[in-house]
């Protein structure tokens, strides 16, 4: 029932519960609960996703080398501007990011990176984003990541000397 549940909404995220309720042939009630409860275990969530063209098509695949890679990941899945990240090997992160230029995604990686203590080695090799792909956004504020609470998102960096935001 998930799978036919979740490819339901994929088609279409916007369809109304009683349509899709319908359509599953499930008690409207039966079926907010179901999905309230895929929530609640972190199974499925429900994001805005938005088009490159609107917050940078840079893209960068970043490899980390550190004995602190928990700390980047942990950091790293809070913020907007990190399309997913991997452990490899227990001491290496892998992160694809993306910016509006290499210089953003590089003061990303600086800022993710300066709170650790270990020695780090990074690699980033650049891209772009297909305009047709969305990008999830995690936080609430599309060009701010307050989650992070880094002092140097790139959006502030960006604007320090307009405009002295602070997390």
């Amino acid at each position: 029932m998930e799978l036919k549940l979740t490819s339901m909404l994929i088609k279409n995220p916007r369809i109304s519960l009683l349509k899709l309720s319908r359509e599953l042939e499930l008690n409207y009630i039966s079926l907010r609960e179901r999905l309230r409860k895929l929530q609640r275990n972190g199974l499925i969530e429900f994001r805005l996703a938005v088009a490159p063209t609107l917050l940078g098509d840079v893209a960068g695949v970043v490899r980390i080398r550190s004995n602190e890679v928990d700390k980047i990941i942990g950091k790293a899945l809070n913020c907007n501007r990190v399309i997913t990240a991997l452990t490899l090997n227990g001491n290496e992160a892998l992160l694809v990011v993306y910016g509006r230029s290499k210089d953003e995604i590089a003061t990303l990686v600086s800022v993710l990176t300066s709170e650790l203590a270990d020695k780090v080695e990074v690699n980033i090799e650049y891209g772009r984003i297909p305009s047709m792909e969305k990008i999830a956004l995690k936080n609430p504020e599309p060009e701010c990541d307050g989650a992070v609470k880094c002092d140097g998102c790139i959006p502030v960096l960006r604007n320090r000397g307009k405009n002295n935001h602070q997390h």
